[in-house]
């Protein structure tokens, strides 16, 4: 049947290679290739950085990949389809990668390595917190976010609004973001100051939830009020679904 294939689709030897099991071998190569592309396509945006995921769905969708695919299939057929495959998705990573450093060294992206991280050991106005998903831990991440707003220049009635918002965004989400029972049940609190805000992202891995467009019925308007507390303190309120993890930012003003 392989031979059949092949000779239906008229395939050509390529360094004495006409076997169609090859082009499997080439597709598999470019999975490798397509996973790493679609997993910074989808990080990026979950640290607010949107342009890399831009750059690396023009490169791949709008330039590279139409033209070297159909040049490759008509000077190749279906082999020449599979080696544009390859040079689409290895061309996107590299072009993403370049993006990256370009940005870094331009000062437009800021952080370590290709997924910038943050410079821990080097910036002191950066709080992160990892606390399992239980009621108890609420107040102690509530304390620590408000004393670190207090050491970083926030106002006192800022730090409480601040450590207020976190309260009722991390309650909804041990309340209601884990009925299934079958996620890790942990949340991220991190929590950077900028020039004029309080920047907080809290993430968990619960059941999607979008609370920045939620409407609350009748019958909900009491166990989510809590929502229109965030909505009425924070100055920015913003939600993302990245990596199947919920990703809920709120600025809060430092005065």
């Amino acid at each position: 049947p392989l031979g059949e294939i092949a000779e239906q689709f008229s395939l050509s030897p390529i360094h004495g290679i006409s076997d169609p099991l090859f082009i499997v071998r080439i597709y598999v190569i470019s999975f490798f290739l397509y996973a790493t592309n679609r997993f910074l396509v989808a990080y990026y945006p979950s640290i607010l950085v949107n342009p890399p995921g831009v750059i690396s769905n023009v490169t791949r969708i709008g330039l590279v990949g139409p033209v070297c695919i159909y040049f490759l299939m008509q000077a190749q057929g279906v082999i020449g389809y599979a080696y544009g495959d390859i040079i689409m998705e290895g061309a996107t990573l590299l072009i993403t990668i370049a993006a990256i450093f370009i940005g870094k060294k331009i000062g437009k992206f800021q952080g370590k390595g290709l997924l910038l991280l943050p410079h821990f050991n080097k910036k002191e106005d950066v709080l992160d917190i990892s606390l399992p998903a239980k009621e108890e831990e609420i107040s102690r991440c509530s304390e620590q976010l408000q004393d670190f707003a207090l050491k970083n220049g926030a106002s006192p009635s800022a730090s409480a609004m601040a450590a207020l918002a976190s309260e009722e965004i991390i309650a909804n989400i041990i309340a209601y973001g884990y009925k299934k029972g079958t996620h890790l049940e942990y949340i991220d609190v991190s929590v950077e100051k900028n020039e004029n805000n309080l920047l907080i992202r809290i993430r968990d891995d619960g059941i999607a939830f979008d609370p920045t467009n939620f409407v609350p019925g009748d019958d909900e308007v009491e166990q989510f009020s809590g929502i229109e507390v965030v909505r009425k303190v924070a100055s920015s309120f913003k939600y993302l679904r990245v990596l199947n993890t919920n990703n809920t930012i709120m600025e809060i003003a430092l005065s």
